[in-house]
């Protein structure tokens, strides 16, 4: 795959969802913008709102979306009771992000969803979540580094064969990790592309969506270390652009 998309190629817009709200301010890490720009994209932020009404406008901005890790998920939006290792959340974010979502796979165009972002995606198609992978019918690695840099690996993970995910990465790869909460039960149309050697799932797909990839790692900390996680972003570039 070539590094950069070709100059005559109209750059692609890519909207990239706020992850949460500090002090009354939207945010995103530098890293997921200096990704996407670095790939040949054009970054555009897409603040949480509380109306749908404004979906269709904002869809109609981008021609794919970037959704972002960030804080846990508001557990009775996935029809759970929170639990005492929940983190902690925001209802209008996450109620907006699950809704956001399911409008935007209707309309097939491109997204790309990192570690939370991947738990939304799969919330959205009427998935799962362990609040926190200690509840895990069966004993865990540790899925939460504490390294002098996002950028060190952690963990291997497997990549399934016939998936997306393995056409771009091949069978394994070594990831960062960041998550204390995994998919348990998937959702509609939705595939475990890889796993870590406890079972948790680290990728998923959408098989009848022509691409709608998430990953549990944080690939956007990686981009300059590795040369699979920057053929991510640029399989998602090239996505958006052909759509």
């Amino acid at each position: 795959m070539s590094d950069f998309i070709s100059i005559s190629t109209p750059k692609p817009i890519i909207g990239i969802l706020t992850c949460g709200c500090m002090q009354h301010r939207q945010y995103v890490p530098q890293t997921y913008i200096h990704a996407v720009n670095a790939s040949g994209g054009i970054p555009v932020l897409i603040p949480f709102t509380k109306t749908e009404c404004e979906f269709s406008a904002l869809a109609s901005l981008c021609h794919g979306f970037l959704y972002c890790g960030g804080d846990d998920v508001t557990p009775l939006l996935f029809n759970q009771e929170p639990l005492s290792l929940s983190g902690a959340t925001n209802f209008t974010v996450d109620k907006f992000q699950i809704l956001f979502m399911e409008y935007l796979l209707t309309l097939e165009k491109p997204v790309f969803a990192i570690c939370r972002g991947m738990q939304i995606m799969n919330i959205a198609r009427n998935g799962q979540i362990y609040q926190d992978i200690s509840y895990k019918e069966t004993p865990s690695l540790c899925h939460m580094q504490n390294s002098d840099s996002r950028s060190d690996v952690f963990h291997k993970i497997i990549i399934q064969p016939d998936t997306k995910l393995f056409e771009l990465l091949g069978d394994n790869v070594y990831t960062n990790s960041y998550h204390h909460q995994s998919i348990s039960i998937l959702g509609d149309h939705i595939i475990a592309s890889a796993r870590t050697s406890d079972n948790v799932i680290e990728a998923i797909e959408i098989d009848d969506h022509p691409f709608a990839i998430g990953v549990q790692w944080h690939p956007e900390c990686m981009y300059h270390t590795s040369r699979k996680m920057r053929d991510l972003f640029f399989a998602f570039m090239n996505a958006c652009v052909t759509y």
